[in-house]
């Protein structure tokens, strides 16, 4: 099968677990950045690949890409199914210690560079590496109503209120103040809700966004009628948009193993009135009552993060 690969799948931002000295983790592992790229750049020179993925999730969002396109194969006639998962296990189990993984990796990667010179049809998955700090790029936005000339003169107090009116924080210098002032604002359900007093995540980048948007991308797909999502769905879901500032599976903290965890953003979410989601048999909906419930406000969100250029959906608006 000219698509078999040998995968090291590493998680995580290592920048975001740099401790003093640089190194990362913890110190006494002493593993500095510049060790950890090297060893990587080491095996992708020894014929292994490398996935870098920011969770759990994505890294199966990754390995579906894979499954995915197995399944087609095997459906179009390319592939013969050999093994059952057991057999598979038994066939692995079988193989001696002693293999050199590295050195069939090397030889591997040679072959298909060859036959792929050769046939550049045969090379027919495309798996992009995938940063953990990546994201779509922003679009560009048309100022705000005024040439920026005229913004500047502008007093310090008049742009704090137009920043205000507009949901965004007041704080910053003048030219924070005006960069803010002409970037995406707060979708109009998000400013309605909040103007009401009723709970809403604060950006667009935080893990309470990651999980309304997750729901909103399931349900609009699935439909009204769907039951909803268990905890684990919606959690795998939500880390694998990789919208959040910080890992939706923990903080940035530099003293050791994440504390916080992005599901603790799900408890707010379910209050107010009307509440943004509701829970019945163990499954998560958006609510759907008036303007400024769920489902309104998780695709007002959606957008938002699409004008942040924050969101990986691949989707149209």
């Amino acid at each position: 099968y000219d698509n078999c690969r040998m995968y090291f799948i590493i998680e995580g931002n290592e920048n975001k677990h740099l401790v003093t000295g640089g190194y990362i983790g913890t110190r006494w592992h002493n593993v500095t950045l510049e060790q950890w790229n090297k060893e990587i750049s080491n095996l992708k020179d020894e014929g292994f690949e490398v996935i870098r993925t920011p969770s759990r999730g994505a890294t199966m969002t990754e390995l579906a890409k894979f499954a995915k396109q197995v399944s087609r194969d095997l459906s179009e006639g390319k592939l013969e199914a050999k093994y059952t998962y057991q057999g598979f296990k038994d066939k692995l189990n079988g193989i001696p210690r002693t293999v050199d993984f590295s050195r069939i990796a090397k030889d591997h990667k040679a072959q298909k560079i060859e036959r792929t010179a050769a046939d550049p049809s045969s090379n027919n998955i495309e798996i992009v590496e995938t940063d953990s700090d990546s994201k779509p790029a922003a679009k560009k936005r048309k100022m705000k109503d005024e040439e920026p000339d005229e913004m500047e003169r502008w007093s310090s107090k008049k742009l704090q209120d137009l920043c205000v009116s507009v949901g965004l924080s007041k704080s910053g210098k003048k030219s924070d103040l005006i960069a803010r002032y002409r970037g995406p604002h707060p979708p109009k359900a998000w400013l309605e809700r909040k103007q009401k007093k009723e709970y809403v995540p604060e950006r667009h980048n935080v893990a309470g966004a990651a999980l309304l948007v997750a729901l909103y991308l399931h349900e609009k797909e699935a439909g009204e009628a769907d039951p909803g999502l268990t905890k684990d769905e919606l959690y795998i879901k939500a880390e694998a948009l990789n919208i959040t500032k910080n890992p939706f599976s923990g903080g940035t903290t530099q003293t050791g193993p994440y504390h916080y965890d992005g599901w603790s953003s799900m408890k707010p979410l379910l209050k107010g009135d009307p509440a943004l989601v509701k829970l019945k048999s163990r499954r998560y909906k958006l609510t759907r009552s008036c303007s400024i419930a769920g489902y309104s406000v998780a695709e007002a969100m959606h957008r938002w993060c699409h004008a942040h250029g924050n969101c990986p959906c691949g989707g149209t608006l």
